[in-house]
């Protein structure tokens, strides 16, 4: 009998954890539908966004979308904007208009189809972990050559109601890309209650770090929408008092110049009204910057506590946390952020302290594919700097290709150290070739006095270490040792090993 009812109550257990999948599937398949009708997507003379369908007046429709979209349209530009029945229509010249102090507009479009109008919800009753959804169509890239309608699920981080620049006053972790940029932000019931503004990442891992980092986006209140249309004097400037207002402050002076001290207090009182995983990770950030290093790691740890996966405290703490517990972190930062080649070198030089020399070396060719894929598409041309995002773009080349030169000359030592002499010089001839620094050598150490020990008057190396790394050379690991002392290079390397 009490195994009957064990069994019986596992499988009531498994009914509900399915029932609830499938009720959970059927909410997003329908939020799906509304956003899908709702959303076009709008081509701009320069760039592509996304907008959400928000009035009607008899053949006459309202688009509401970001300023930052429309903002370079000029009234000689072509602006158009495909609905979701695949139909091309053409924007009412002179219908542009910027809605006062935030990143949002609105033009109109004629047609005489019926469109599905957004039902606006009550942007104010929404809170932290509620759950919403964000639909935009982003921008093609080198894995999506075609755009389409995307909808991310995730929840809202932070909802303040005092004013914060440009009105991003919405924090949420849904995963978005540019070109989502105007397109909606649906609360669990379908309805608008903002519009999404800031994207996390782009074709390599992100175009505001700030964003990616701390696993959040940023959006604008429909409120101020409806202040608009009602002609209202939304107050522009208010006391903040709640701890999502200054939560969103504090995330606001994230990186920016000389704001640490008041990011730190602003995440303080934050934390202390409502603790937060955004709020202990800016606190955090606020004490690493003003040198304070066990207040940060203290408070880090509290983000992780409250959120494994936030980017900004598990970079800080896998520098410095045992080889083991950092191991760990790296897999799941290059796991999540996989074009981020620094992760990969950083992890390969873990893994070779604790003698793990294979995967060492699987995480350094890791490394090197992703600048390769990327010099001839987002690094093309990137010296090429006419906005804040060129600049942004022109700034990670750099650093990515940087990073690439240290992951080619390492993978080329570990192969050299490994006995696989013809690949190991195929990397170094890269990094000789292509690099200002030529000759000059940095990545030779680790290879040999973290194995090999006195025995017997002779070098020798552990058991366990040898029974997993048999084609390990110890005389090379030795003579990679002393390049410094031996006045050893690149080139030296390349005509002792290589000419053959």
């Amino acid at each position: 009998m009490a195994r009957n009812k064990f069994l019986l109550g596992i499988l009531l257990s498994v009914s509900i954890i399915d029932i609830f999948k499938v009720v959970h599937a059927e909410i997003k398949n329908d939020i799906s539908a509304i956003a899908k009708s709702i959303n076009v997507k709008i081509y701009g003379p320069a760039s592509e966004g996304s907008g959400v369908i928000i009035k009607r007046d008899l053949d006459k429709y309202l688009v509401l979308t970001s300023w930052h979209v429309l903002k370079d349209v000029t009234a000689t530009d072509e602006l158009n904007l495909e609905t979701n029945d695949k139909f091309l229509h053409y924007y009412s010249k002179g219908s542009i208009k910027k809605i006062k102090d935030v990143d949002l507009g609105v033009f109109k479009f004629e047609s005489a189809n019926r469109y599905e109008i957004a039902e606006i919800g009550e942007v104010a009753n929404s809170k932290m972990l509620d759950e919403i959804y964000v639909f935009g169509f982003p921008l093609p890239n080198t894995s999506v050559e075609k755009s389409f309608g995307r909808l991310q699920p995730g929840q809202i981080t932070a909802n303040a109601n005092a004013y914060n620049k440009d009105g991003y006053q919405l924090l949420y972790t849904n995963k978005t890309l540019p070109g989502m940029s105007g397109g909606s932000i649906l609360n669990k019931k379908g309805k608008l209650i903002g519009i999404h503004g800031r994207s996390e990442i782009d074709e390599i891992y992100s175009i505001g770090d700030k964003l990616v980092s701390t696993g959040t986006n940023m959006g604008i209140p429909i409120s101020y929408f409806e202040d608009y249309i009602s002609k209202g004097t939304k107050i522009s400037e208010n006391k903040k008092s709640s701890a999502d207002d200054f939560l969103v402050e504090a995330f606001n002076l994230l990186d920016t110049e000389d704001n640490a001290l008041k990011m730190l207090i602003l995440a303080k009182k934050s934390v202390e009204i409502k603790p937060s995983a955004l709020g202990y990770a800016l606190l955090a950030r606020g004490q690493e910057i003003l040198n304070d290093q066990n207040s940060a790691l203290e408070n880090y740890q509290k983000a992780i506590d409250l959120n494994p996966n936030i980017e900004l405290a598990n970079k800080y703490l896998a520098k410095r946390l045992p080889n083991k517990d950092a191991i760990k972190i790296y897999e799941n930062l290059t796991k999540n952020f996989p074009k981020n080649n620094m992760y990969f070198y950083l992890s390969a030089k873990r893994k070779l302290d604790v003698g793990d020399i294979t995967g060492s070396l699987e995480d350094l060719e890791n490394g090197i594919k992703i600048y390769q894929s990327l010099k001839n598409d987002f690094c093309k041309d990137s010296w090429i700097i006419s906005n804040k995002n060129d600049a942004i773009r022109h700034k990670k080349c750099i650093d990515l290709k940087d990073t690439h030169q240290h992951l080619l000359e390492r993978a080329g030592n570990t192969l050299f150290v490994l006995n696989k002499t013809k690949k190991g010089c195929m990397y170094w001839k890269d990094r000789f070739e292509n690099y200002f620094w030529g000759s000059k050598m940095w990545e030779y150490d680790g290879y040999y006095d973290n194995f090999a020990y006195l025995k017997n008057d002779q070098f020798t190396l552990p058991n366990k270490f040898y029974a997993n790394n048999k084609s390990y050379n110890i005389e090379r690991a030795k003579e990679l040792s002393n390049t410094l002392y031996s006045r050893m290079d690149l080139e030296k390397y390349l005509y002792k090993y290589c000419l053959s």
